[in-house]
């Protein structure tokens, strides 16, 4: 059994902080990305949650892929304690440059090609920064992610399914801020901890 994720989740709070006040996002004509049609929410279990922040992490080129993390938050206030969604994505392309695409899940074990994200994607509902504790931590399974992007201008529209075979569909569009290297190790060590359960 793994530990509890959320022992590091207060350092999250620094990502969440970089990202909020998120403007609209712009049309993006790139042949190369898929056509998403945002809504700033995510629906699971039935409820419909908000999404009004973004925020990107581009990892590099490595063994014939490039790695682009994607974070997309509820945030209510800088000040506010709660964050009431939480949605990680680990994207993989064969381009050497992020620019967008569909993917699809994988285990991570399989020999892949094209485009697709990892098994550590999480959902989290209601984590509270100060008491390091949150209402629910999902794993997801299985699902497609489709991303266009024109700069630091995102459009994310995603259909996910979590380990209890619950469906987490949405999207979110707008400007997502890069992660410094301090809140972007903050985050490692929390996807380690979830990784250990």
């Amino acid at each position: 059994m793994r530990t509890n994720p959320l022992n590091a989740i207060n350092k999250i709070l620094v990502i969440a902080v970089m990202i909020f006040g998120m403007t609209s996002c712009s049309k993006d004509k790139d042949n190369s990305n898929p056509d998403v049609e945002t809504h700033d929410e995510v629906t699971y279990k039935g409820t419909s949650y908000p999404i009004n922040a973004g925020g990107y992490d581009d990892l590099g080129y490595d063994e014939g892929f490039s790695n682009t993390e994607l974070y997309l938050f509820n945030i209510k206030s800088d000040s506010d304690p709660l964050i009431p969604v939480y949605i990680y994505l680990d994207l993989f392309t064969p381009e050497k440059e992020f620019k967008g695409g569909t993917f699809k899940y994988v285990t991570g074990e399989e020999n892949v090609e094209g485009k697709y994200f990892l098994n550590d994607a999480i959902f989290i509902r209601n984590m509270n920064i100060d008491t390091n504790k949150a209402e629910e931590v999902v794993e997801i399974t299985d699902g497609t992610v489709k991303v266009s992007r024109d700069g630091e201008n995102f459009k994310v529209e995603f259909d996910l399914v979590s380990k209890g075979n619950e469906a987490i569909k949405g999207s979110y569009g707008g400007v997502f801020r890069k992660v410094s290297d301090n809140a972007a190790k903050a985050k490692n060590k929390l996807y380690n901890q979830i990784k250990k359960r």
